[in-house]
């Protein structure tokens, strides 16, 4: 698959993962401890870093594969026809 310059816009890395905490927060809903209630993607990237990016390549990979490319460690959303 080919994609030309008018296809692509680029698209920061800080709204892709906010993009993936609301799908952690929409999936998993909130997470209460000792009767505090919390986003999930709050809890998971403040206890478990590692995870909460493993978890997002994982996404972006899964979920965006298809519509999001990485160039030169920047991020770019298709658009358009492809062919």
């Amino acid at each position: 698959m080919e994609n030309n310059i008018e296809n692509l816009k680029e698209i920061s890395r800080q709204a892709l993962i906010g993009r993936y905490d609301q799908f952690l927060d929409d999936f998993y809903g909130v997470v209460t401890i000792a009767g505090y209630k919390y986003s999930t993607s709050a809890v998971l990237f403040e206890i478990d870093p590692i995870a909460y990016d493993d978890g997002f390549n994982n996404w972006l990979d899964g979920e965006l594969g298809e519509t999001i490319q990485e160039i030169e460690l920047k991020y770019y959303a298709i658009y358009g026809s492809q062919g």
